[in-house]
C-alpha cells in the first residue's frame, strides 16, 4: 500500500500517511493536531526524505529499457563487470540499478563502448 508524505495547511505538522490510491483520491486527511487539512508533499516540495527534490525511496530501480533477455542475463553482467559498472540483473532480464550514480555510470560507460 502506498505511503504518502501529508502537510497541515493549518499547523505546519508532517506525517506519513498509509492508503491505498483509491482512498487518496476519495477521503480527506485531518491533521491529529489541530484537525486541519492535510495535503500531500511532493517530493522536492520540503518533504522529508527528499534531498534535492528526489526521494531516495525509488532505489534500487529496475529498468526495463536497459534490460535484457532472460538468456542473455549471464552475457549482459560478464559485459557490465568489464566496464566496471553494476552488473545486477532481475531473473526476468531487466537491469537494476542500485542508485543514480550507478546508473549514470552504467550509461556513460556502454555509450563510451558502443554497447547500445
Amino acid at each position: 500500500m502506498p505511503e504518502y508524505d501529508m502537510k497541515c495547511r493549518g499547523c505546519n505538522a508532517r506525517r506519513k500517511v498509509t492508503m491505498t490510491a483509491a482512498e487518496f483520491v476519495s477521503s480527506d486527511v485531518a491533521c491529529r493536531k489541530c484537525g486541519g487539512a492535510m495535503v500531500r508533499q511532493m517530493p522536492g516540495a520540503g518533504a522529508p526524505g527528499a534531498p534535492g527534490g528526489h526521494s531516495s525511496k525509488c532505489w534500487p530501480q529496475t529498468d526495463l529499457s536497459f534490460g535484457v533477455h532472460p538468456s542473455q542475463v549471464k552475457e549482459a553482467a560478464e559485459t557490465d563487470r568489464k566496464l566496471g559498472v553494476c552488473a545486477d540483473y532481475a531473473h526476468n532480464g531487466d537491469k537494476v540499478f542500485p542508485s543514480r550514480e550507478a546508473k549514470r555510470k552504467w550509461y556513460n560507460a556502454h555509450r563510451r563502448a558502443k554497447t547500445f
